[in-house]
């Protein structure tokens, strides 16, 4: 199966001239491609900015990145959880005998 990840911006930004609120503004747009792809080609979709914007209810965007863009530890976490719930009936631990080659296959 392909997967295809939508970007993702975290920033509380709200100020309205600010840098980050203009690429607030233009993320949805790119995300939209991203979308229209997976539509089209009949992929698995992680929406990363809706998986951050849900865990910035409980925590500050440097807790998973030290900028925008450019995720931490706990981030790559994040970002491979969602992954790992994109495949929930396809990854086998390898101690049961499987491994991710099945995921390329």
């Amino acid at each position: 199966s392909i997967v295809l990840i939508t970007p993702f911006y975290l920033s509380v930004d709200a100020a309205e001239d600010s840098f980050c609120r203009r690429v607030l503004d233009l993320i949805p747009a790119y995300i939209d491609v991203v979308e229209r792809m997976s539509a089209k080609f009949s992929t698995r979709i992680v929406r990363l900015q809706d998986v951050f914007r849900e865990q910035l209810k409980y925590r500050d965007p440097e807790t998973f990145c030290p900028d925008p863009v450019h995720p931490n530890g706990t981030g790559h976490l994040v970002i491979a959880n969602a992954l790992f719930n994109a495949f929930p009936n396809e990854i086998i631990s390898p101690r049961g005998g499987s491994s991710c080659a099945k995921l390329v296959s």
